[in-house]
């Protein structure tokens, strides 16, 4: 067991995929690309905190303190499960979970994942569906640890609706079609091979330096595509010139016949 936010952590996670790094690694986030992953990760190029995170993280005691209201008290939270071997390459993925909730009728644990999301991903718990961004998370949590399904707890306490807290089984048909990615995205990690860079790791520029040098390079490309043209054009009317004969001008040697050094300049 390893605590949240040691220097032991921060290095596991690092080394490791975890569960919030599986969105970014399929394609689908919205938060960060394969190649930014890859950075984080490798480079240890940290992502800015967007406002909604910085959010999140400032509501994590309250949110807690609701859940336990509205469940059961949270006895473990804020730490971290290894994946067994796969496929004989040793620990390579792990999870953070939010915590165990304390079920007083089973005296067992129940995992439980915390949110407090922006407004339509809180809409969308509340008809009882996981935003698509989290369901990557959970479904890699329950891969980690074994589970069949775990608790999800969408907590936004502005709205009349506050609380959505449902169960969410199990996929394996998902983890059986996601792992082949994901297990070969480390493995990439390992070697040091980055992610081919997407769409949305091209940074747009419509500045007026940027658009100057731009159509600057541009005009210079065709002035030489034209002047390599000219130069092969007025190549061949000398050697016409020549008669078929080696023939020396005033700065220039030109054989018709290709030898060695058969033009001098």
């Amino acid at each position: 067991m390893i605590e949240q936010g040691t220097p032991e952590w921060f290095e596991e996670r690092r080394r490791r995929i975890t569960s919030t790094d599986i969105a970014a690694i399929l394609g689908v986030s919205k938060w960060a690309t394969p190649l930014q992953k890859y950075n984080e990760k490798v480079n240890q190029i940290e992502r800015k905190q967007t406002r909604a995170m910085q959010y999140g993280l400032g509501m994590e005691s309250e949110a807690r303190a609701a859940f336990e209201a509205y469940r059961y008290k949270v006895l473990e939270h804020s730490y971290m499960e290894f994946k067994p071997k796969f496929a004989q390459i040793g620990n390579w993925s792990a999870a953070s979970l939010d915590g165990y909730a304390f079920n007083p009728m089973t005296e067992k644990g129940e995992a439980v994942e915390i949110k407090c999301p922006g407004e339509g991903d809180h809409a969308t718990a509340l008809r009882g569906i996981v935003p698509s961004e989290y369901t990557h998370q959970l479904q890699w949590h329950m891969f980690c640890t074994g589970l069949t399904w775990i608790w999800y707890f969408s907590y936004r306490p502005q709205d009349v609706e506050s609380i959505a807290c449902f169960k969410v089984d199990r996929d394996d048909a998902y983890l059986y079609s996601t792992i082949p990615t994901v297990l070969e995205f480390w493995k990439k990690m390992m070697l040091k091979i980055p992610p081919e860079p997407s769409e949305k790791d091209v940074v747009v520029r419509d500045d007026r330096e940027w658009l100057m040098l731009e159509e600057e390079l541009l005009n210079l490309i065709v002035l030489i595509s034209d002047a390599e043209k000219r130069r092969d054009d007025i190549r061949e009317r000398l050697i016409g010139l020549c008669s078929g004969k080696s023939t020396r001008g005033f700065r220039l040697k030109i054989s018709p016949v290709p030898t060695k050094g058969s033009i001098d300049y």
